[in-house]
């Protein structure tokens, strides 16, 4: 099967597993790994690394990332997630232990178009990285 075909490269919903996003991922020759409890790790090849999972039961596939954000106050770290929740689609954000996470749902009821898929691993990944300078700049202004 050739996954860079998008007529021809539609993942049926109960043959979304690990491996076969292994072999995806590989096919568009992305550096990852992936854990014991089957999370993937793409570190390469992306504007900034990306985690993800499959949810079966739920038929999700979530993508995570995270920047540290040790220099800001709470309150700042608030206000900045709330404009970059107001400034930036697909990429949800939100705070875990003073860690600016960003996170995304792909839903593969019906099936999984692989290029859909690695767009959208690609495309969570670039908004992130636009999304983390921005707040690496306002964090660095409000300090000085």
């Amino acid at each position: 099967m050739n996954y860079m075909n998008p007529t021809a490269t539609t993942i049926n919903e109960s043959a979304v597993n690990i491996d076969h996003l292994k072999n995806v991922l590989s096919t568009a020759m992305l550096d990852f790994e992936v854990d014991e409890n089957g999370k993937f790790y793409v570190m390469e090849d992306l504007d900034f690394p990306v985690w993800f999972a499959i949810d079966t039961d739920r038929r999700l596939i979530e993508f995570v990332t995270y920047i540290e954000t040790d220099k800001l106050a709470c309150s700042q770290l608030l206000d900045m997630i709330n404009d970059l929740n107001s400034q930036y689609i697909i990429v949800q954000f939100h705070l875990v232990e003073r860690r600016l996470v960003g996170c995304h749902w792909l839903h593969f009821e019906g099936g999984l178009s692989q290029l859909h898929f690695l767009r959208s691993l690609r495309l969570f990944s670039s908004i992130f990285c636009a999304a983390a300078t921005v707040a690496i700049e306002n964090t660095e202004h409000a300090i000085h």
